[in-house]
């Protein structure tokens, strides 16, 4: 069944429909590591402002091997990173 792709009005709404498809996320993620090889870290916040992550093999280890690589150039990006992240654990 093809649904809309727009945002949903409701706040409470949004929250259910989060919910029921974190799961989901995580699972194409997890896959997508798994097939390809990559190493995968996600990051997202509710409209509340309250973090989930995902990472394989595990957000720290991906976020740590980003802000240590010499591509990263943002200390603030990676100030935030880790912040959000021991916050949530």
């Amino acid at each position: 069944q093809k649904i809309d792709i727009k945002k949903i009005e409701k706040s409470k709404d949004r929250l259910v429909k989060l919910s029921k498809r974190r799961n989901g996320i995580y699972t194409k993620l997890c896959e997508l590591s798994v097939l390809s090889g990559v190493h995968i870290a996600f990051l997202g916040y509710t409209d509340s402002g309250k973090p989930f992550t995902f990472g394989s093999p595990s957000f720290q280890a991906v976020a740590e091997r980003f802000l240590n690589s010499e591509a990263s150039s943002s200390s603030s990006l990676q100030q935030s990173i880790f912040t959000v992240h021991h916050k949530q654990n």
